[in-house]
């Protein structure tokens, strides 16, 4: 993490809408550190991805597994790079889906466990 950290704009800006953001890169640190205390597996499966003057657009399955969560959800991802750091990180997704995901995650990590699911 530290080195995807080195990446971050000092003044930096990260929301997940519909969220309030964090500023500065000290607080996304810290959120970002938060988020993996409960994931130990963040994969990221990219679909599109386009770029103009230093706006990058995402579209993307993220994946965070911990000993209780599993999740697999569609994101869309604002950056703003500026001077070759990330000064806006902004994702959207549905907020409900993901909800949804992480209550029943206890039964989807046990149907994959006994290998009803695929790992």
């Amino acid at each position: 993490m530290d080195a995807a950290f080195a990446y971050l704009a000092d003044d930096i800006e990260y929301q997940n809408v519909p969220l309030p953001p964090d500023r500065g890169r000290k607080n996304v640190e810290r959120t970002l550190r938060a988020f993996m205390k409960v994931a130990n597996v963040f994969e990221v499966k990219m679909h599109h991805i386009a770029e103009a003057d230093g706006v990058v657009l995402t579209e993307r399955t993220d994946i965070l597994r911990g000993p209780l969560l599993d999740t697999e959800f569609w994101v869309c991802g604002t950056f703003v790079i500026r001077d070759g750091r990330i000064a806006v990180w902004r994702d959207r997704f549905d907020v409900g889906q993901v909800t949804a995901q992480i209550l029943t995650s206890p039964l989807r990590k046990l149907a994959r466990g006994v290998g009803l699911l695929g790992r």
